[in-house]
């Protein structure tokens, strides 16, 4: 008997608690406008070239060529793209590598085959 009062009391609490409460009205009014904001961009600033491991004039002249041609043909947005994109081609004297060079002619369809497979 005490576990049916328990019950019904249980339920009629959560019945009463969970009332359902009326909707509230919300008057419209005119559409909100929005007006845009600008943003504030963050100028790049431009960092020094890491110190080349090739102190020759060769490598240098090199770098400046990569810089030129990265800034006409590359995809970069500044210079600091520009100068980042050129650091990551440096070369390492202590590493293996091979550099493939061009003497300024284009043999078809050879070139263009080469270039592909690049």
């Amino acid at each position: 008997m005490v576990k049916r009062i328990f019950v019904v009391l249980l339920v009629l609490s959560m019945l009463l608690g969970c009332k359902a409460a009326a909707p509230a009205t919300v008057e419209l009014t005119a559409e909100p406008t929005l007006e845009p904001t600008a943003m504030p961009v963050a100028e790049p600033t431009l960092e020094p070239m890491p110190t080349p491991l090739i102190l020759e004039q060769w490598y240098q002249e090199r770098i400046d060529q990569l810089l030129m041609y990265v800034e006409l043909y590359g995809d970069c947005q500044n210079e600091v793209e520009v100068r980042k994109r050129v650091a990551g081609m440096y070369v390492d004297p202590d590493r293996k590598m091979i550099a493939l060079t061009y003497d300024g002619h284009v043999y078809e369809p050879y070139t263009s085959q080469i270039l592909d497979i690049l």
